[in-house]
């Protein structure tokens, strides 16, 4: 009774925004604004091209800080050479399969 009541109660909802929609119109609206470093307001498409590609050039061409950590400054990776290149066995595949059958797992 209480999960029925919820389901009404959320479809009332739907309802309400639905009729809310409808009466104020689909008013969408977008800012094409775009201003040059002056604060002056562009309007035509060149202009505002170019103002896009001096933004994007200079925050993406930043120089590098000098703070900043190099592959130098890292320490190499220790290397672990416990790899056995030798073949497995028939033993140790036979060992394998019997302990993921009685661990209930599927053999592979």
């Amino acid at each position: 009774m209480r999960l029925l009541n919820l389901q009404k109660q959320q479809q009332g909802k739907g309802e309400v925004f639905e009729i809310t929609k409808t009466l104020s119109g689909s008013k969408k609206t977008s800012v094409n604004a775009v201003t040059d470093k002056d604060g002056n307001l562009l309007t035509e498409e060149t202009a505002k091209r170019e103002r896009w590609k001096e933004h994007f050039e200079e925050i993406l061409n930043r120089p590098v800080p000098d703070n900043c950590i190099t592959d130098d400054d890292m320490e190499p990776d220790p290397v672990i050479d416990d790899t056995s290149t030798s073949y497995i066995t028939k033993a140790e595949i036979i060992r394998s399969a019997k302990r993921k059958l009685k661990n209930r797992k599927a053999v592979v």
